[in-house]
């Protein structure tokens, strides 16, 4: 099976690794999981990693940024790590347990990341309002850029 992102869910998902870095202990560095990876077939999917580390970097520049790519070639790594001299790569997946099968992945994502993904788990409604109030917030700010393109163009 294929699994197609597209432009909401992959904000929807930048929003969920915003909303679990956002509720770090006081006095804490962020550290913020970005699952992702990409088909380096496909030209439409090559822009989602480096743009929302791109994003992260820029918005969340004090942050612990861990890359849980799908799969990476070795020069899509080489590429990443020398375009995000601050990021780290976790590779592995889950058991049936959901328990990381990886030192890496175990290392970066600790047991209060699973805590935080948890919480989200538990009460579904809260992150979902969350989500929707950061996708109105996006969309919203979409819509005045555009405006703005428009306005300059004279379309």
């Amino acid at each position: 099976m294929t699994s197609h992102t597209t432009r909401r869910t992959f904000v929807a998902g930048l929003s969920c690794a915003a909303l679990a870095a956002a509720e770090r202990p006081a006095g804490k560095k962020p550290a913020i999981l970005l699952r992702s990876g990409w088909q380096t077939v496909n030209i439409g999917d090559i822009g989602h990693t480096p743009g929302a580390l791109s994003l992260l970097d820029r918005y969340f520049p004090e942050a612990q940024i861990t890359l849980w790519p799908n799969r990476l070639t070795p020069e899509v790594r080489e590429m990443l790590l020398k375009g995000y001299p601050r990021l780290k790569i976790a590779d592995g997946s889950l058991t049936r347990e959901d328990k990381p099968d990886t030192p890496e992945l175990s290392r970066t994502t600790g047991e209060q990341l699973w805590r935080r993904l948890e919480r989200i788990e538990r009460d579904p409604a809260m992150a979902e309002a969350k989500v929707k109030s950061i996708m109105a917030f996006v969309e919203g700010y979409q819509e005045r850029m555009v405006r703005s393109v428009r306005t300059a163009c004279r379309v």
